[in-house]
């Protein structure tokens, strides 16, 4: 039997991130690492201006920095000079206020090569840290096609689910089932998680690759309940020609709970309900034209997306200081394509840069923008999938030219450059840590299951890698924006973004949230938003806030026949 093109598609699951997700930090390892990392990347700037002349080891911070620095406009430099002479003249105290609390470390850091071990030490936190909060997700994206959990992570599944009849004495028996049309389904879930008061029920389309497509969602009841799915609510009328997969899974959940108020008159916080375990192992659903037919086999093309184009369309002033007049405002960033370390091509970046007059008074006070990167995605098969791409927005009153964008998209650069293989080495330990003895132990299945270990792995570094430089990148752009540029007090902010494309197929693309377009299909539209202080602690202070409107938009569907 021919072996069919699909299964050599790069097979990453969903992954535990949204199609844009906010990237600041949340937890204080990241907030700590950002804080070290962008203070280095600050400090080897600052120095690299003021021509500080120290040794420094091949490959450290510093030496990538003054080389970076090498590439500045000449007309540039006598002004940073200046500035970053200014600086290096301060008091201990007004160092700290820049360059943050590790000033004394920071020299050190930036000469060492490689990573400092310091360094090293805050980012594998931080990653920890990043990884734990989506500890279910991850474990449930590798695991979730398969007939045993791990018992790992601290997420081994206590909660099942099976198919059957109510009618008479209960018999829910059957965990797969093969049928020729459409029906209504019984099922019947229980858990032994501490806390759960209810379930949720999703209903998943496996794709080709492994990646599964969500198309519903409802309540389970309680504990040991029982519910019914309308399948012709999902699945077409007529069995399609070759057999289709689906399947059914638990997740238990706490009720939400309102907290009590202490101000009279008014209600207290509310709490959403929230998972408190992972989701049960699945109940497969198989559509054929023949009951009881062979389980799903993906044959023929694939259509893909070849192309992406990121789209930036507006830029709204939610709040403004007291200033009469027209304002000028100047947005400036860049795209960043992440691949995996195993990718023959490196980072791609596009750089962007423009300026729009808005009426603080107008309603609403807008503009429309039009800026536009496009990226190409070609066929999803490794080593260049998944890819990740990371967005990075800076806007300031005054015009920098380009120099504060090139910037910062250098120390992206290099920061994903010095990060990714430390990151890298950080997941593979925590995964060797949690998962080891239970990815060796199911390796048969999970080929069985269109699952490529290692590209799932790669898309994990990759995102991960996207949301660690997002943090650093936004840390350090107030100090960039003053030395660079020269205008610390007329910085708005800078907003980050992340898509996590694990692969291109139309069957994927059309599972996010968006909508067809003349033979495209655009993702919903998001806002990223920057307060200045209020979003980083280094941030010049003022009131205003400042919105920018970002679009993905998939282009250029074709069928990929396979290698």
């Amino acid at each position: 039997m021919t072996r069919s093109p699909a299964r050599r598609i790069t097979s990453t699951r969903t992954p535990p991130h949204g199609p844009l997700d906010p990237t600041g930090p949340v937890f204080r390892e990241q907030r700590e690492f950002a804080a070290a990392f962008a203070g280095t990347l600050n400090r080897a700037t600052v120095a690299a201006a003021a021509g500080v002349d120290r040794p420094t080891q091949a490959g450290s911070i510093a030496a990538l920095v003054r080389e970076a620095y090498s590439r500045l406009a000449e007309d540039r430099r006598a002004a940073v000079r200046r500035r970053a002479d200014r600086l290096l003249a301060g008091t201990p105290d007004q160092l700290r206020d820049v360059f943050g609390p590790h000033t004394d470390r920071l020299e050190e850091w930036a000469g060492s090569a490689g990573l400092h071990p310091e360094l090293g030490a805050l980012l594998k936190s931080a990653v920890r840290a990043h990884l734990d909060s989506h500890a279910v997700e991850i474990a449930q994206d590798i695991t979730g096609h398969l007939s045993t959990t791990p018992e790992t992570l601290g997420t081994a599944p206590k909660t099942w689910v099976k198919g059957g009849t109510s009618n008479g004495d209960a018999s829910w028996t059957w965990t797969e089932i093969v049928l020729a049309a459409p029906a209504v389904l019984q099922f019947h879930w229980g858990t032994g998680e501490a806390g759960a008061e209810h379930g949720r029920w999703d209903l998943y389309h496996v794709q080709p690759g492994g990646v599964e497509v969500h198309l519903g969602k409802g309540l389970a009841g309680v504990p040991g309940a029982s519910w019914s799915i309308d399948l012709g609510q999902y699945l077409p009328a007529t069995p399609p020609q070759a057999p289709q997969k689906y399947v059914v899974r638990v997740t238990p959940y706490s009720d939400p709970v309102v907290l009590p108020s202490y101000v009279v008159g008014m209600a207290g916080k509310k709490v959403p309900a929230e998972p408190v375990g992972p989701a049960s192992k699945p109940v497969t659903i198989t559509h054929s034209a023949v009951a009881g037919g062979p389980p799903p086999e993906f044959t023929g093309p694939v259509a893909v997306y070849t192309g992406l184009t990121c789209h930036l369309d507006s830029l709204e002033v939610a709040a403004e200081q007291d200033e009469v007049g027209d304002e000028e405002f100047h947005l400036m960033g860049f795209v960043q394509e992440i691949r995996p370390l195993s990718s023959p091509k490196g980072t791609t970046q596009a750089e962007f840069a423009t300026s729009v007059t808005i009426d603080p008074d107008a309603k609403p006070p807008s503009k429309a923008l039009h800026v536009h990167e496009d990226f190409a995605l070609g066929f999803p098969v490794a080593p260049n999938w998944p890819r990740t791409y990371l967005l990075v927005v800076s806007v300031l009153e005054e015009d920098s030219g380009d120099a504060i964008g090139r910037w910062q998209a250098d120390m992206a650069e290099l920061s994903q450059e010095v990060l990714t293989p430390e990151i890298d080495g950080i997941i593979r330990e925590y995964l060797e840590e949690k998962l080891d003895e239970y990815l060796e132990k199911n390796a048969q299945q999970l080929v069985n299951a269109g699952i490529d270990v290692a590209s799932w792995i790669a898309g994990l570094v990759g995102s991960t890698a996207a949301f660690v430089v997002a943090w650093v990148a936004a840390a350090a752009a107030i100090v960039i924006s003053g030395i660079i540029g020269g205008m610390a007090d007329d910085y708005y902010g800078t907003a980050t973004g992340v898509l996590v494309l694990p692969t291109n197929t139309a069957q994927y693309v059309h599972s996010l949230p968006g909508q067809h377009d003349s033979g495209a299909y655009r993702l919903d539209r998001r806002v990223i938003e920057m307060r200045g202080m209020t979003q980083w602690p280094y941030a010049a202070a003022w009131d205003g806030a400042i919105r920018v409107g970002v679009r993905w938009s998939f282009h250029d569907k074709v069928d990929y026949e396979g290698a």
